[in-house]
């Protein structure tokens, strides 16, 4: 297999031609590599994975400020003019027997309500997709791995409907069960109290909810065991009553390996700057400003991805979209098949770990669009 690599700065002049031509064309002029160097071009390579690199746009948190800003003072100035216009509803209401006015005043006080709640909407998604804005630093191509899987991964919790219920469920039950007994017993004559409490004593909940009052009393230590000992003298255990319950899906995540094994020197120094550009965006910057020095107290976080999957220059919709991505997990083995260098020191072989996961929950229209 001829596993070459070439490095592709987008600043070359006259550009890339070719099926991945278009991957080169950015408004930043930043660095761009693929992996081998026959990559959409050969007709074993007509696959590959694009990753692109996206570092904060710092120009955001002041747009972030101003939008703020702009919510805030919007809402000050309906806040004073709804006021006006309640309090105004209100005198004329209260001043007028006939209370015509009573249908004005609720409609500006909900309409007050109402721009209360749509300015506190707005200022919320502003918060939320504070990180939206990033702007793209490197891009990488490479080749498909042999195994590329996703897995989605519903959250269910298990519940027991008894322990929901509680004690106050055994008390209904046992309640219920002792007159039942006397009920029975009324049947064949007049029972004595003794005859009833013995009747009432074999039933499971009357012994679940003795073993229970028993505990809370102090009377022993572990209330609840107490009554399994005694249900179990009756041969009878609590059913839990087990539910499923839906909680929430967790975040995708997608696993990378990648082999590459340079042929020369220049190959194998790309190959270290693709491996470099990995670690640097994964990792976050201590932010050194404050008292703290270099020890800050908040870190400038690290650099999402855009991963797309490609087949003949254009996005592959054959297979499953990724969402924005966080690169969770990096692993390099510089010696996968043993150590072994060339005479500048350069791995003959380096492997590349990648795990990602995706900022954003796939729900069933997100399923829907391709992902």
């Amino acid at each position: 297999m001829d596993l070459t690599l070439k490095s592709i700065v987008s600043s070359i002049t006259g550009g890339v031609s070719g099926p991945l031509s278009s991957l080169y064309k950015n408004n930043y002029q930043r660095a761009t590599y693929q992996y081998p160097r026959n990559l959409g071009t050969d007709s074993t390579r007509r696959h590959y994975i694009s990753f692109t690199i996206l570092e904060p746009d710092t120009s955001y948190n002041n747009e972030i400020g101003n939008n703020l800003k702009a919510i805030g003072d919007k809402a000050v100035g309906e806040l004073k003019s709804d006021a006006k216009k309640v309090a105004a509803d209100a005198a004329t209401t209260l001043t007028d027997a006939a209370f015509p006015g009573v249908g004005t005043f609720f409609r500006d006080l909900f309409g007050a309500a109402k721009n209360l709640g749509s300015n506190a909407s707005a200022a919320i998604q502003t918060i939320a997709q504070a990180d939206v804005k990033r702007r793209p630093r490197t891009y990488i191509n490479l080749y498909v791995p042999d195994t590329v899987q996703v897995s989605y991964g519903a959250i269910y919790n298990d519940q027991s409907l008894v322990d929901a219920l509680g004690t106050p469920y055994f008390l209904a039950q046992a309640g219920s069960s002792v007159i039942n007994a006397a009920e029975n017993l009324l049947e064949g004559g007049t029972p004595s109290v003794a005859n009833i409490l013995n009747a009432a004593g074999n039933d499971p909940y009357v012994r679940q909810v003795a073993g229970t009052l028993l505990g809370k009393a102090g009377l022993v230590a572990d209330g609840q065991a107490v009554s399994q000992l005694l249900n179990r003298g009756i041969g009878q255990a609590v059913n839990p009553q087990m539910q499923v319950l839906f909680q929430s899906v967790d975040f995708r995540t997608f696993s990378f390996d990648f082999t590459f094994t340079p042929y020369s020197a220049e190959e194998a120094l790309a190959i270290e700057k693709i491996i470099y550009e990995f670690k640097y965006a994964s990792a976050p910057e201590i932010n050194k400003n404050g008292v703290f020095g270099t020890q800050g107290m908040f870190f400038k976080v690290p650099d999402m991805f855009d991963i797309k999957f490609f087949y003949d220059g254009k996005e592959n919709r054959k297979v499953h979209r990724i969402t924005r991505c966080v690169l969770q997990n990096i692993s390099v083995d510089y010696a996968p098949i043993g150590w072994a260098t060339y005479d500048g020191g350069e791995p003959v072989q380096t492997k590349l770990s990648l795990q990602f996961k995706e900022i954003e929950i796939v729900d069933k229209t997100r399923i829907f669009e391709g992902y």
